[in-house]
């Protein structure tokens, strides 16, 4: 809300019932919000580096955190939120990012991932997805908008898997049929799981095509298979038909560091962040087996 100041309340203000914090617009930055955001770090629901400012993505992330511990789902972190917020982050064991390039938050105590990333591997693991399909999605899903909710992205995509056009009205429309929140991982990662339905109401025809190739081990192999028939089937992103296309094009995304010469196994194109969908896949895939 445009003009509420977040920094009128210190964080032990809140925690006694006085005031709350809410999304402001303005981005006045709050010492007591930066307290908030980095607990709920600790707690698994991130809100990246905590900066203080309750926007958009902060939001969201509040949103999750009342929905998962069952609060009133309204984005305003109040008393009831503040306590919840200090039991489970106290008892957190803490999460620790694995190495290499393309490393993911996962704690080993726990066995689990930061809670977004949990409710989609839990979602993919009961929809009767192998460990390499799952970790395929997950790769684009980190790669596409870092398994963040909210309604904000580039060129106007939005959500978990940043989608566009028909694919974000269906959203949408799916949000409200369920009387739920749109921002709530637990709705966008049941749609995306629609849109793979074949016959169904949301179903998707390259989704529903990219889930049936996931399913046949005679045609997914591997972590990296998965990650490219999701880029390619699933998430439908920026590509080239050949190299020599991608080094001619003029457009001003068209950045070769992020593009891979290694082509798409579904379809030999060259797709928008292939290495970082491919790279996070196989590191999610290492956390799973440890699972």
């Amino acid at each position: 809300m445009a003009g509420y100041d977040n920094s009128r309340y210190t964080y032990q203000n809140v925690l006694k019932g006085n005031g709350y914090y809410q999304q402001d617009t303005a981005l006045k930055y709050s010492e007591g919000v930066e307290t908030m955001q980095t607990k709920l770090n600790k707690a698994g629901f991130w809100c990246g580096t905590p900066d203080g400012k309750f926007g958009a993505g902060t939001d969201a992330v509040v949103r999750n955190f009342q929905d998962a511990y069952s609060l009133t789902v309204d984005g305003k972190a109040g008393k009831a939120t503040l306590l919840k917020l200090d039991e489970v982050s106290d008892a957190s064991a803490g999460f620790t990012k694995t190495s290499g390039s393309y490393g993911v938050y996962f704690n080993s105590t726990t066995k689990k991932f930061m809670y977004n990333q949990q409710v989609v591997y839990e979602r993919l693991k009961a929809a009767g997805l192998r460990n390499i399909a799952i970790a395929g999605f997950m790769g684009n899903f980190q790669a596409e908008h870092e398994f963040k909710t909210s309604m904000a992205g580039g060129g106007g995509s939005v959500g978990l898997a940043q989608w566009l056009g028909v694919r974000k009205e269906q959203l949408e429309k799916y949000a409200k049929a369920v009387s739920k929140d749109i921002l709530l991982i637990t709705v966008q990662a049941d749609f995306v799981l629609e849109e793979c339905k074949s016959g169904g109401t949301y179903g998707n025809d390259y989704a529903v095509e990219c889930f049936g190739y996931l399913k046949d081990t005679s045609v997914v192999k591997t972590v990296r298979n998965a990650a490219d028939y999701v880029t390619a089937r699933y998430e439908g992103c920026h590509s080239h038909l050949t190299w020599k296309e991608m080094e001619d094009c003029n457009d001003g995304g068209c950045i070769a560091s992020r593009y891979d010469k290694s082509a798409n196994d579904f379809d030999s194109k060259f797709y928008l962040d292939a290495a970082k969908r491919r790279g996070y896949a196989q590191a999610y895939y290492d956390c799973i087996c440890k699972m």
